[in-house]
């Protein structure tokens, strides 16, 4: 997916992908030198939940519907 920076609006960023789809997002949190009309490639992947923490989502969500924990 490619992302363009539309501008900066203090310390935020707009940016806008190929659809036109616009995020606001933290300034800080583009690499060093971004300007605006930069453009970004950017590839989303699910990240992998380790077995301790997909027991905790398990065992919460059991909380929240009321079941018995599960082993």
């Amino acid at each position: 997916m490619t992302i363009t920076v539309v501008r900066f609006d203090g310390d935020r960023a707009v940016l806008r992908t190929e659809d036109g789809h616009e995020w606001i997002v933290p300034a800080a949190e583009l690499p060093t030198g971004t300007i605006a009309g930069g453009v970004f490639t950017v590839h989303f992947t699910a990240a992998e939940m380790d077995d301790a923490r997909a027991q905790r989502a398990k065992d919460i969500l059991n909380e929240i519907l009321g079941n018995a924990p599960q082993p």
